[in-house]
């Protein structure tokens, strides 16, 4: 079986220099010319290969920084018969699909924590009542002016998003206005910006 080493830059303090990394492939038993800092070398290597091929990196940071990195790696080589070994912090030899099933488990694991911090967060938000989402756009006066145009000139939805824009310079949705005069079915009563809990909280730390 052919091995291909393949070493990157030494992003942190106690990442091991290229020249250890060389070290230590060519002592799993990488030979000196078959070690690449291109990845796109080592892919084209792959590819013109007769023979299996073993990718051997010193850990999985030479694949990249993150797992978009590595997923990208695992997919480029999706239509060879490479096999993967990473020798640090601990050895591991695996096949593409083994990888794609370990990092896909673990990418799992990181979205399923990642929901329940949004959770606990929506959750604590909520109880001390603490509006959640964008800052509304329009203020006190600009919801007076919606309801005078309203119930004065009796302006439609449309025509009031159209003069918000034009005599206000505000720019929302039609959603949003009616929200504000009531008019959507099960929508909570529009809150202008400056009642808005949050920013009063705000602004009273702030003094």
């Amino acid at each position: 079986m052919l091995k291909l080493g393949l070493i990157g830059p030494s992003a942190r303090r106690n990442q091991p220099t290229p020249d250890e990394q060389t070290h230590t492939l060519i002592g799993y038993g990488v030979a000196p010319g078959d070690i690449h800092q291109s990845g796109d070398e080592l892919l084209n290597k792959v590819r013109l290969s007769a023979q299996p091929v073993e990718v051997v990196v010193g850990s999985l940071a030479g694949w990249g920084r993150d797992f978009t990195g590595l997923l990208v790696w695992l997919k480029l080589l999706e239509e060879s018969a490479a096999s993967i070994t990473v020798l640090a912090p601990q050895r591991l030899t695996l096949s593409k699909d083994e990888w794609f099933a370990v990092m896909a488990n673990i990418v799992d694991l990181q979205l399923e924590g990642i929901a329940e911090r949004k959770q606990d967060a929506a959750a604590a938000a909520r109880s001390r009542e603490i509006p959640i989402g964008p800052t509304p756009k329009l203020s006190q006066a600009d919801v007076d002016w919606i309801w005078e145009k309203r119930e004065q000139d009796n302006w439609g939805p449309d025509r009031i998003v159209s003069g918000l824009k034009r005599d206000r310079n505000l720019t929302v949705s039609k959603w949003t206005v009616l929200r504000v005069l009531g008019l959507r079915k099960g929508a909570k009563p529009y809150v202008p910006r400056d009642n808005h809990k949050f920013l009063k909280r705000d602004a009273e730390r702030r003094g």
